[in-house]
Order: C-alpha cells, then structure tokens, then sequence
C-alpha cells in the first residue's frame, strides 16, 4: 500500500511526517531494547557459574547486613540462604537487625543464627534515628561496626543461590572500576496456583517480565546507574569517600539503593555490575491493592530521581508503544495499524514468556537440601499466566497516572510525602494494613 502522506507541502502534512518519523524511531528503539534484555536473560540466567572465590583462602571478607522488619514470606528460608553461602566460613559474617526487640522478626533471627553456630553472625537490636528513612536507620549501627570492608546489603525477604557470593566477589575482581554489585530481583509466588492471589500474580508478572527485561538490558549496555536494593554489594571506603556520613548521608531519602549507585558512579568514577544471580522474592497472599499501592510507590520516587524515565514510562508499555509503531508504519509504509498492534503484542507476549520461563526455570540455582520449594523452579505457566500478563498491561498505564497526580508514599505502615529534592518527609504514621505497600 501507499503512504497516507501525499503532500508534505502543508504544514499540517510536515508535522504528521514529523511526529511519525519520532514514532517510528521510538518504536524501533524500544522493540530493540526489549527484544535486547529478553535475550541477556536468557543467555545470562539460564545456567550456574563456578565462583573463583568460593574456594581461595585468599578471598576478601565480606559482611552480610540484613536489616529485619516484620515477618516477610519465607522468611526462615530467606535469612538462612546468607548462612549456607559457599564461601570460606572465616571470611564472611552476618549482621542481622531489627529496630524493636519486640518485632516478631526477632525470634526468627535468633532461631536462624543457633541453627549455624559455625556461621560468625549476631543479632543487632535497636537503631539510631539518623533521618526519616527506617531502613538506613536499621542498618546504621550493622554498617559501623561490620568486620569487612565489602558489604553486602541483603533485604530480609529475599533468597540467594549458595554461590551468589563467590560470584559477586569475582565481578569485583573483574575489574577495579567496579564499586558495586548487584542482582537480578525476581517476584516468586509461593502459592500453589490454585491458591496464588491476583497481587502475587501481578508483582510476580511484573518483576519477570517488564522490569527484569528493561533492567537487565539498561545495566548491560551500562551507560548510568540502574540499581535496585534487594541485594547490593559494595566497599565501605569507597562509599565513605563519596559521601563521608556514609550510610548516615542517605537518610533523608527513600531510594538510598539508586542513590549509593548514583554517588559511587558519578563522584567515585565506578561502575556497577550484575552477575548471574537472582534475587528471588517468595510472595504469597498479596492483595491487587497492594501490588497498585507498591508500583504507585516507586513511581512516585522516580519521578524525581529520573525525571525524564518516569515521564516516558507509559508509551515504554505494550499498549501504548505498539500504538506508537502502528501508527509509524500505517504513516510511512501504509500498513494496516490493526496488524501492526496485534503482531507487535503478539511479539511482546511472546518474548515475555519466554523470558519468564528462563527465570523461573531456576537453572542458575545450585541445588541443596535446603533449596526451598520456590526456588527450585516454577513452569506452571497455563491461560492463567496470559491473562495476568494482560491485566498486568493494562493496568500500566492507569498506575501511572495515579503516581503522577500525587507525593504521598506509604512504606512500612509510615506515610511520607517526597519532595522536589527527592528529599522526604514524614507525614504521619500509618496503621492502616490495608494500606502497606
């Protein structure tokens, strides 16, 4: 068929032309780039890696900080993963912490640490309120008084493979220029399928397939700072070079992780680095309500941190960039823009499953007796799994708009209004669980 264009001539005519040939440059961009990470993850976690590290005497010590709040899913199963990391056993320590002793999390903890007594760990009880971050306050007194100059800061509700440690050890001997490590977090839903709730569904669909694609390709090309702190390794020295406070320079703000990536990338002239390991997240009996509280949450948090991401972020999704590219080539080639949306869906759904698959595979998983059942992989992937990816898509676009018409966060039951400065505040405490994202 014929271009609909036939006169460039008028001004109206000129812009159409304009505006189709940004587009088409859009869409081209975006399909490359997704179609980019779909193929890092499948070339990257689709099998394990033997660690140099895992079996030197001369290996650098390294602590595990692991900052506790509440009782997290799995959670007996997640703190134990840092104890059973094949790494020598006099090189490495765990920190646990908790802010209240009377946290439930606290006889979990104790339980963990009596259970490896071959393992260097301890209990820290009691923060230091240095900001209104509560995380950076719980980790506060781990951070000073941690053995090791490499840290691995480890969520409480997060599971690694033995050898993630080992493997992160090795990325930082690749190459001086590396100052922090980091892992691919992925959602599991620990539920039988049967069983799973549509907010499991949801952040599982999410984290392995949207955010997994686009996070592993913008770290491979590697041209700024893509971090997110479900589990991230980097040096003492180097991040109190950067900031002199230390962790204490980052209190005043909610996405610490992206900010230590961020200083250590721009001011200490380092790079980051993900290996080949997951960081898997068991999630169970998790509301839609939640999952949509949870993405309006860090939307929001973006949205001054990475002002311009967060603007384009809705035609990055399915819908709106494949209306983008259909409306590109029905401009320039004349084909027919139902066909181009629904072969570019097409396209996009197939990708995703595919990447899912290799995820939760768990190929790059070693096997132990103490493999917990959601880490041992998870290919149950009927109609269900399609009509998730579709609610999924299409509720993109409205997550958007509600984080953009608003500041409020809530985190951990507490409210916080972020400001221009990506600086927060705290508003009010807040009870309500219904509201936790």
């Amino acid at each position: 068929m014929d271009s609909p264009i036939r006169d460039n001539d008028t001004a109206l005519g000129t812009l159409h032309w304009y505006a189709a040939a940004v587009c088409l440059v859009w869409y081209i961009i975006m399909m490359s780039l997704g179609l980019f990470g779909v193929w890092v993850v499948k070339t990257t976690y689709g099998r394990t890696y033997h660690s140099r590290s895992a079996s030197s005497p001369d290996s650098p010590g390294v602590s595990i900080l692991r900052p506790l709040k509440g009782l997290d899913v799995e959670m007996d199963a997640c703190l134990e993963s840092a104890f059973l990391q094949d790494y020598p056993r006099d090189k490495f320590e765990v920190i646990l912490s908790v802010a209240d002793a009377r946290d439930p999390a606290v006889t979990v903890a104790k339980d963990v640490i009596e259970r490896h007594p071959e393992v260097n760990a301890r209990l820290i009880i009691g923060g230091e309120d240095v900001g209104p971050n509560p995380k950076i306050n719980n980790l506060i007194r781990s951070y000073e008084s941690a053995k090791f100059d490499i840290l691995w800061v480890l969520d409480s509700n997060v599971w690694v493979s033995p050898g993630t440690l080992g493997r992160s050890v090795d990325a930082f001997a690749s190459s001086p220029r590396i100052q922090l490590v980091h892992h691919l977090p992925v959602c599991v839903s620990s539920d039988a399928p049967e069983d799973s709730t549509w907010g499991a569904r949801l952040e599982e669909n999410y984290m392995s397939c949207a955010h997994a694609k686009m996070y592993s390709a913008i770290n491979k090309v590697a041209i700024a700072p893509c971090v997110m702190g479900k589990s991230n390794l980097f040096r003492r020295s180097d991040l109190n070079r950067v900031a002199p406070g230390g962790l204490t320079d980052f209190a005043q703000f909610i996405a610490e992780d992206h900010l230590i990536a961020d200083a250590l990338w721009t001011k200490g002239g380092g790079r980051t680095v993900l290996t080949e390991d997951c960081a898997r997240q068991p999630v169970r009996g998790t509301s839609a309500t939640t999952y949509f509280l949870r993405r309006v949450r860090w939307i929001r948090v973006r949205k001054f941190m990475v002002t311009a991401a967060t603007l384009v972020e809705p035609i990055t999704e399915s819908l709106l960039c494949a209306a983008i590219g259909a409306f590109a080539l029905r401009t320039f080639y004349g084909i027919s823009f139902l066909f181009t949306y629904v072969a570019t869906l097409a396209v996009w759904c197939a990708s995703d499953y595919v990447q899912f698959r290799a995820l939760h595979s768990c190929a790059n998983v070693e096997y132990s007796p103490y493999t917990p059942a959601f880490a041992r992989g998870n290919l149950n992937m009927g109609p269900g799994w399609f009509v998730t990816w579709i609610v999924r898509e299409l509720t993109a676009v409205p997550v958007w708009i509600t984080a953009m018409a608003g500041q409020g966060v809530t985190w951990r039951d507490r409210l916080f209004r972020i400001k221009v400065d990506m600086t927060v505040e705290e508003i009010r405490p807040l009870d309500a669980r219904e509201w936790r994202a």
